[in-house]
């Protein structure tokens, strides 16, 4: 039988790197698609790329298939929020916040991939 412990150092050392490396590199596709305009980065794509990118490279170094799973699972779900929050944090920096009313919608779940064109007016104009 083996012993049971901790891991080796080196082997603790890469789990935190290759974590840190994924979620930056999760989140920072959806900053820099928010910030410069880059549809494919800030519909969330390249974070889901950078995913499945993580999950693989732990394939490669033989990590067990539950861990490969759960990177999988919980790298996709940070790839598909963040570009909202991305947006928002764009936004915000650039001063340009402001609370509106949705006036009429065009589109919905017949649209061209599921997306809805929405026509606002600002909250001031309802005073």
């Amino acid at each position: 039988m083996g012993t049971v412990g901790l891991p080796p150092r080196w082997l603790a050392a890469e789990g935190l790197a290759a974590g840190c490396v994924g979620a930056v590199a999760i989140i920072g596709t959806a900053v820099a698609g928010a910030r410069y305009g880059i549809p494919g980065l800030a519909d969330g794509e390249g974070g889901l790329a950078c995913a499945a990118a993580l999950a693989l490279y732990l394939r490669v170094v033989r990590a067990g298939r539950a861990l490969v799973g759960i990177v999988a699972v919980l790298g996709a779900c940070p790839a598909l929020h963040a570009p909202q929050t991305a947006v928002g944090v764009v936004l915000a920096e650039r001063r340009r916040v402001e609370s509106v009313v949705v006036t009429s919608v065009e589109g919905g779940p017949g649209a061209v991939s599921g997306r809805c064109l929405c026509s606002v007016s600002t909250m001031t104009a309802y005073r």
